[in-house]
C-alpha cells in the first residue's frame, strides 16, 4: 500500500464540506469560509441563499442586507462588499453575447500560469460564472484556492486548491513543502498520480479535520503514520 492508496482507505467524502444549491451559491460559500470553519459558515448561509440563490437577488440585497445576514462571519465586513461587486461583475458576464472574443482577449490580457486558461466547462456558465480560472480571478473575493476549489468541485476538474489543511497535511506526509501555496501547487500536480488528482484535496481536508489536527494529531490511529515526517520528529 502507498500514500495515496492508505489516504484512499479512509473512505472519505470526495466532496466539499461547504452546503449550497447552485454553482452561484457555492461561489459565495467558498468566499464566505475563508479564515472561517465550513461547518460554521454551513448555519449562517440557509435563509441567506433562500433570499439570494442567483446573482441578480444577491445584487439586488445590497451591500447592508447581504452584511445583515453574514455579521457573525468573520471579516464580514469586506465580504459582503465582496459579494455584491462580485454579483455585480456576474450579471455583467452574463450578457456578454460572443463569449469566444470575450474569453480570447482575457486569455491575451492577463498572463497565463499552466492551465489557467484551459476550459473545464462553459466559458460563461448559464449562471454567468465562467469556466475557467482567469475568468473566476476577474470576481471579486475569488482568488487561486478559492477558483481552484470551485472548479474542482463543480466541473470535477484535476486542479489542486491548497488550503491551511492541504499546506499542514502536504507537508507531514512529504507532499509539499516551503511556504508558498502556488509551488506547493506545482508540487501537487507532478506527484499526485492522475487517478487521485480530482479527490486527493478533498482527503487531505477531510484527513486534516477528523485525524491529522493541527495542535492534537491522533498519530497513533493514522493509516499514513510510517509515511509522516511529522511522527518520525517523536
Amino acid at each position: 500500500m502507498n500514500i495515496w492508496e492508505a489516504l484512499a482507505s479512509y473512505d472519505y467524502p470526495n466532496k466539499s464540506g461547504l452546503d449550497y444549491i447552485n454553482e452561484f451559491t457555492f461561489l459565495v460559500a467558498i468566499l464566505l469560509s475563508a479564515q472561517a470553519q465550513d461547518a460554521f459558515i454551513n448555519t449562517q448561509t440557509p435563509d441567506f441563499f433562500k433570499i439570494a440563490p442567483n446573482a441578480n437577488a444577491m445584487y439586488d440585497l445590497g451591500v447592508e442586507k447581504i452584511a445583515h445576514y453574514i455579521h457573525r462571519i468573520g471579516l464580514w465586513r469586506n465580504k459582503a462588499q465582496n459579494i455584491h461587486k462580485l454579483s455585480a461583475k456576474i450579471i455583467e458576464f452574463q450578457q456578454i453575447k460572443d463569449q469566444r472574443t470575450w474569453y480570447d482577449n482575457l486569455c491575451q490580457q492577463y498572463p497565463s500560469n499552466g492551465d489557467d486558461t484551459h476550459l473545464y466547462g462553459p466559458i460563461i456558465s448559464s449562471e454567468g460564472i465562467p469556466g475557467f480560472r482567469i475568468g473566476l480571478l476577474q470576481l471579486a473575493g475569488i482568488g487561486r484556492k478559492s477558483a481552484n476549489v470551485f472548479l474542482n468541485v463543480i466541473y470535477n476538474a484535476p486542479v489542486f486548491p491548497v488550503d491551511t489543511h492541504v499546506q499542514r497535511v502536504g507537508k507531514r506526509l512529504g507532499i509539499v513543502s516551503g511556504n508558498n501555496p502556488f509551488e506547493m501547487e506545482q508540487m501537487m500536480i507532478e506527484s499526485v498520480p492522475f487517478e487521485y488528482s480530482k479527490v486527493i484535496c478533498h482527503w487531505l481536508v477531510w484527513h486534516g479535520r477528523r485525524v491529522c489536527d493541527a495542535k492534537k494529531p491522533k498519530c497513533g490511529d493514522c493509516k499514513l503514520k510510517k509515511y509522516c515526517n511529522y511522527v518520525k520528529k517523536w
